[in-house]
């Protein structure tokens, strides 16, 4: 298990998890967890498409994964459990960058295993936007995300799966880069817009496959200046903003009805 200082856990995880992961020799096995806005105060559950496709004990691997393997679930560390004999055999290690070092190491094991399984309980709660955090300090780092996905695509490259799994590949990369366009700090959004574009433009030769929403993403990337993409991003926000408050005081409204 990988955890750090944004990570609170049920005192039963670590017992709970090795019991399961021996018994049926696991190389991966998720958790549920919950995620903590510091921001906003508000909790919620994180749902990976796993969750969905297989049930909970259920034995799988990448192989049972037709399609959009990449967004199978997240690639960050601290709710699963890996097999250590695993790491070690594959050889594996944390990319060594200051931030996105956990896409490589998580996505390539999660495609290499032979047997992963979840199970439901809820075992950790992760606090966002904290104070300190690498996370809210990626403006010093911006380039990491490329560095990160040009090792995921080494690794396909190296493994024979680049094939495979390219629009797979695709499609991650757009979501995932442009996420990082979306929650850049300062300047360094427009040093990075011109990374991504550059680098999605050299690296997708098709948008067959694509999920129609990357797509859209895509085009608006590959055919606008930073300063316009920027604009785009702002009236995203500002829209969403609005309909998560018009939301908010529906459901204040209604809740106030039926308490009294």
């Amino acid at each position: 298990m990988f955890l750090d200082c944004d990570d609170i856990y049920h005192p039963d995880m670590f017992d709970l998890c090795a019991r399961l992961a021996s018994c049926i020799d696991i190389d991966i096995l998720f958790y549920k967890s919950v995620r903590v806005d510091l921001r906003i105060n508000i909790e919620s559950g994180v749902h990976y498409p796993i969750f969905d496709k297989f049930k909970a004990g259920e034995i799988f691997s990448a192989c049972d994964i037709r399609e959009h393997v990449l967004n199978s679930a997240t690639w960050w560390s601290w709710d699963r459990l890996i097999r250590r004999e695993f790491i070690n055999g594959q050889n594996i290690r944390f990319q060594e960058i200051r931030s996105s070092e956990d896409l490589f190491f998580n996505a390539s094991l999660f495609m290499l295993a032979d047997k992963i399984s979840y199970i439901d309980n809820f075992l950790i709660h992760h606090v966002d936007n904290r104070s300190g955090s690498v996370s809210n300090s990626r403006e010093k780092s911006f380039d990491c995300c490329i560095l990160a996905v040009e090792k995921v695509k080494e690794f396909l490259l190296e493994k024979n799966l680049y094939f495979s799994r390219r629009v797979d590949f695709f499609d991650y990369i757009i979501g995932f880069l442009n996420w990082h366009l979306e929650s850049i700090n300062g300047n360094a959004y427009f040093p990075l817009f011109d990374m991504v574009k550059k680098y999605l433009l050299e690296n997708i030769d098709g948008l067959d496959g694509i999920r129609p929403e990357n797509r859209e993403t895509y085009a608006l990337i590959s055919k606008t200046q930073s300063f316009e993409y920027l604009s785009y991003l702002k009236s995203k926000f500002y829209l969403e903003r609005e309909v998560y408050k018009i939301t908010n005081e529906y459901l204040r409204k209604n809740l106030k009805g039926e308490n009294g």
